[in-house]
């Protein structure tokens, strides 16, 4: 069995990154500023996270059944969220948010983050990159590889938008 070093793996990655970012039009332009405008959004987890699938399911059924007595009372966002947002992961996440004083704004489970970049990397042990798109120009995505949550959060967030999966451009 051949052996890898380090190194290699990490020119391996560097190499498919650089393949990846080509085919989809994102060119890299360096490192990001620090100063630079910066947003992403928070994705909170549901309450009763394993049962959310489950749930889901006997509530479209029941407003989508003739017979059933919820039949057509569609659930507007308030009661959507009265179902599966967990408020007290979502405070727990604001409440780390004013700790390290970071300005948001949040809508359901979603919480969206309006710092710069060295806010963004500081807080999340990230390094973030500028790119632009070849059909695009002037439209600006600042992305990192990785990033770290901190421990007080770590439970309560399913993903970050807007950091580390390149957006598609719009003409």
């Amino acid at each position: 069995m051949r052996g890898y070093t380090l190194l290699s793996v990490f020119i391996i990655a560097i190499a498919a990154s650089k393949v990846a970012t080509a085919e989809s039009g994102w060119l890299p332009q360096g490192r990001s500023g620090a100063d630079e405008a910066h947003a992403f959004t928070i994705a909170v987890h549901f309450k009763g996270k394993a049962d959310v699938a489950a749930t889901c399911d006997k509530v479209l059924m029941k407003v989508s059944d003739p017979l059933s007595s919820a039949y057509d009372q569609h659930l507007d966002l308030s009661s959507v969220n009265e179902i599966f947002m967990d408020r007290e992961a979502v405070a727990r996440v604001e409440s780390w948010l004013k700790s390290v004083d970071l300005t948001y704004e949040t809508v359901g489970d979603y919480i969206t983050v309006k710092c710069t970049i060295s806010e963004s990397e500081r807080h999340l042990g990230a390094k973030f990159f500028r790119y632009t798109h070849e059909d695009s120009p002037g439209l600006i995505y600042h992305h990192t590889h990785s990033y770290t949550l901190p421990r007080e959060i770590n439970e309560d967030v399913d993903t970050i938008h807007g950091i580390d999966v390149f957006p598609l451009a719009r003409q």
